[in-house]
């Protein structure tokens, strides 16, 4: 979990203004825990060690993320909050919100 946690840390959007195609393309990294949970049968005993509602949130982040839905991405970062200790997710969710309403005002 704490390899999670510490890629969390660094899902803030970049950079932080609406000046590319959508939100999703403010995504610059690929983080290890992404890739794990795309080859999901292969590593199916760790994300079973995994808490329940992390990793069903955080497929589905990644799933809302390859669909570019924004509404889905928004609610599964906000379902993770709990689990996050250092509450630095909850900075990353509100930079995400900013760019999405910087996008909603160019449309």
């Amino acid at each position: 979990m704490s390899l999670i946690q510490r890629e969390l840390r660094e899902l803030g959007p970049y950079p932080e203004l609406a000046v590319k195609n959508d939100w999703a393309d403010h995504l610059q990294k690929t983080f290890v825990h992404q890739r794990i949970f795309q080859d999901a049968s292969t590593n199916r005993d760790l994300l079973l060690s995994l808490a329940p509602n992390v990793t069903y949130y955080l497929s589905q982040l990644w799933n809302a993320h390859a669909m570019r839905d924004y509404a889905q991405w928004h609610h599964c970062l906000k379902k993770l909050l709990p689990f996050d200790k250092t509450t630095s997710l909850a900075t990353i969710l509100a930079k995400w919100e900013q760019l999405q309403v910087g996008y909603e005002a160019k449309s």
